[in-house]
């Protein structure tokens, strides 16, 4: 992955001609991996890259401020956490998806932001046929 991240800084620049910002966003489950760099030396040459790292596990215990806070992406690390929380109950994953969107639709945001966000909680919080259904006509209701 530093490879990757290398990589890609490198092609960006190269095809634009300017400088290249990476931010890695880290959503594994283990605590202690936080790759941040990647380089190599050769003949006395250094080529390298060092980048900031945001790991969504660093979120959880923080849900509360999570969904106070007016960032989209704090809904979506929210989504990410409840995600694996709820790896392996349905119903839970129901109930917490569904919170998930009433706070999009209280957030007064245009409705175009609100669906463009729902794609992706909707992407990341699977629900078998049954349950999306009940979530689809709630969201019908909310409207």
């Amino acid at each position: 992955m530093p490879k990757r991240v290398f990589t890609y800084n490198y092609r960006i620049y190269d095809r634009f001609d300017c400088p290249v910002a990476s931010l890695v966003i880290l959503a594994d489950e283990s605590p202690n991996w936080r790759p941040n760099e990647f380089g190599f030396e050769a003949l006395g040459c250094q080529v390298g890259i060092r980048f900031p790292v945001a790991k969504l596990m660093d979120y959880a215990g923080r849900e509360a401020e999570l969904q106070e806070d007016p960032n989209p992406f704090a809904l979506v690390t929210l989504a990410h956490l409840q995600t694996q929380a709820t790896r392996h109950n349905p119903q839970a994953r129901f109930d917490a998806k569904w919170k998930l969107v009433q706070l999009l639709y209280r957030r007064g945001w245009d409705k175009q932001r609100i669906i463009d966000l729902f794609f992706v909680i909707d992407w990341m919080m699977h629900l078998p046929d049954f349950l999306s259904q009940q979530l689809w006509q709630n969201v019908e209701t909310i409207e």
